[in-house]
């Protein structure tokens, strides 16, 4: 474990503690980990940020990839009463007691469909304003009348930068139609301007994008928005890449 260091989420000052990695992971393991981050209030003791990191050998070399868990509205609980632990099963679940106590509870069949956290198709898009690599303001309203792709993304995020030739070329098949792409930078540590330069990416890059992943229920990137003329969604998915989707959505939104 290292040494704690310090950070600001959400306004809210924390202690930022390592946890490295066991020392007996197999040397020739396709993915290992490579150490959690914890960001603890000092205020409460609780976690408001957790990062954990993975290499993925690949024939290319390797790979990181990092999966971020944001925690809002953390509060204390009341003190635990003094009595046995019993565990009243939700509705949906059934006790079974001939079987082990990890298949105790079964669940239900149901399950959330992926990407329902986000914005629903139709609904308004949240207004923001942004500013780009070159320090211009860009804002969501003056863009009314065209289509507009939002690439939520970070350099550390390995699927991320396996979706942005994808959008790469989104933007360049569709520069002259009407149609505007932006690589939204969140959660960042790193350098995105000399990411995209160094890449070679040419969509607008859009900087300081915390607030707008908020808004816009980000909880996992790369995330991908399309929205239309008028300022409403029209796709929204998180994944890895999502060109055919949103090739599909804007060609429609086109009236191709």
């Amino acid at each position: 474990m290292g040494e704690p260091a310090s950070s600001v989420i959400d306004d809210i000052a924390c202690d930022v503690i390592r946890f490295d990695p066991a020392p007996n992971e197999a040397a020739d393991a396709i993915v290992t980990s490579t150490g959690t981050v914890m960001h603890i209030a000092r205020e409460d003791q609780l976690p408001r940020l957790i990062e954990r990191t993975r290499t993925q050998k690949t024939q290319n070399g390797e790979t990181e990839f990092r999966r971020v868990l944001r925690l809002r509205s953390v509060r204390k609980g009341d003190a635990a009463e003094s009595r046995p632990f019993v565990i009243d099963p939700p509705e949906g679940f059934r006790v079974r007691s001939d079987k082990p106590a990890r298949k105790v509870l079964q669940p239900r069949k149901e399950t959330a469909k992926p990407g329902s956290e986000l914005i629903s198709k139709g609904d308004a898009a949240p207004e923001w304003s942004l500013t780009d690599s070159n320090g211009v303001k860009v804002n969501l309203s003056d863009l009314k009348g065209q289509v507009v792709v939002l690439d939520f993304w970070a350099t550390w995020c390995g699927p991320c930068k396996v979706a942005m030739p994808h959008v790469q070329k989104l933007h360049e098949d569709y520069a002259d139609k009407g149609v505007k792409v932006f690589g939204v930078n969140c959660w960042e540590r790193g350098d995105a301007k000399a990411y995209m330069s160094q890449s070679k990416y040419t969509y607008g890059l859009l900087l300081d994008g915390d607030k707008v992943a908020e808004a816009y229920r980000v909880t996992g990137i790369p995330t991908f928005y399309v929205i239309d003329q008028d300022g409403k969604v029209a796709f929204a998915a998180t994944g890895m890449a999502r060109e055919a989707e949103m090739r599909s959505t804007i060609d429609t939104l086109l009236g191709k």
